[in-house]
């Protein structure tokens, strides 16, 4: 939800074919039932890509809802209140609808164009995209160069989120014969 700015019943209603993590920008699509026509969007995946594709498999069954029936049913309120206890051991203030501000201010502090943060977290902004465009040109947004725009936004506000360090590296040598 930080790294999307998903809130919960959108992260409940997301169907197993709108989530592309095979792709070559891994990306996933929030559409059907949204509160605005701005929150239909597509949203690059950058961090936890491997911990998704688990889940994936993990919670796969035959309600093609990416999380699972057992999720999708769930109450929201329900859910809410189960993320804000596990979100108060790192922010006691913290609540699940916070992560998508947090993803917001994210985008602001790395400097992301305005219009750009809109569309990936799906806020109307006068920068960004009008409704007109939103309906018909969403579209557009799955094609590989706008998908790579997306992407390198999505690093930029994510940048805090992805390990940098070489503990996440194998070297592979090649051994000497003899």
């Amino acid at each position: 939800m930080i790294q999307t700015g998903c809130n919960t019943s959108e992260l409940q209603r997301l169907r197993s074919g709108k989530v592309h993590l095979e792709h070559e920008i891994p990306h996933i699509i929030i559409s059907g039932e949204t509160k605005t026509t701005q929150r239909k969007r597509v949203i690059p995946i950058v961090v936890g890509l491997e911990r998704l594709q688990d889940l994936q498999h993990e919670l796969s069954d035959d309600s093609r809802l990416f999380l699972g029936e057992a999720f999708g049913n769930k109450n929201e309120s329900n859910v809410s209140h189960q993320l804000k206890t596990i979100i108060s051991k790192v922010n006691p203030k913290g609540t699940a609808y916070s992560l998508r501000h947090a993803m917001r201010n994210n985008a602001l502090a790395s400097g992301v164009d305005q219009a750009i943060t809109a569309m990936i977290g799906g806020w109307s902004s006068k920068l960004a995209v009008n409704p007109i465009q939103q309906q018909y040109g969403a579209g557009g947004r799955v094609y590989l160069d706008t998908l790579k725009q997306l992407q390198q936004a999505m690093f930029s506000i994510n940048n805090h989120l992805i390990d940098k360090t070489d503990a996440n590296i194998v070297t592979f040598q090649k051994r000497k014969q003899g």
